[in-house]
């Protein structure tokens, strides 16, 4: 059933750009992406209506960060989804701490890319998830550690250094990802 749903589409492009020249081709590519991405982010703006709460993937982070914290010699106490840093403060993991919109994002552009097979397109997704969490904790460890410490203003690394961080972050996995499956030969 998905497939003839795939290859009736499929038929249906053909039909539309049979007499484009390339510059048309590249700008319907170029429309399609950004189509397929702009749907794909309606699962974002979603889960922000409905108020999702990952109450326990925010406790999950609270307790691996303060665990790091203190193997780095910061005193930290977890609990629940708040880790106290003595001399410090508390500091809230609340859900856009979690880069979960990172991951939405960037599983966004992975679907929306076309010619390439289904099955690379999971593994690169679940590639992607894997790499953003581990990039998300070394964010907050560096975001607490460094203004804990005071080498760095707090508020500037957490809202001007790692937010624009994050973004590059996510591109250079997308970009990377699709240098390796671009240069295979693979046909819809």
């Amino acid at each position: 059933m998905f497939k003839k749903i795939i290859n009736y589409f499929i038929n249906f492009e053909k039909k539309i750009i049979e007499n484009f020249n390339q510059t048309q081709i590249k700008l319907w590519n170029i429309f399609i992406f950004l189509l397929i991405f702009a749907i794909f982010s309606s699962m974002l703006h979603f889960l922000i209506w409905i108020n999702w709460q990952p109450l326990f993937f925010q406790k999950l982070t609270a307790q691996i960060v303060s665990e790091i914290l203190n193997f780095l010699g910061l005193n930290t106490i977890s609990f629940g989804e708040y880790i106290r840093i003595n001399g410090f403060g508390i500091i809230k993991i609340v859900k856009d701490c979690l880069g979960w919109k990172s991951f939405v994002a960037l599983s966004g552009l992975i679907i929306s890319t076309r010619k390439v097979r289904w099955k690379n397109k999971l593994l690169g997704i679940l590639m992607g998830l894997l790499l953003i969490i581990l990039g998300n904790v070394v964010r907050l460890v560096t975001t607490i550690y460094f203004g804990a410490k005071h080498i760095v203003n707090f508020e500037i690394i957490h809202t001007i250094i790692w937010q624009w961080g994050l973004t590059f972050f996510i591109l250079i996995i997308w970009l990377m990802w699709l240098k390796y499956f671009s240069e295979k030969k693979i046909n819809l």
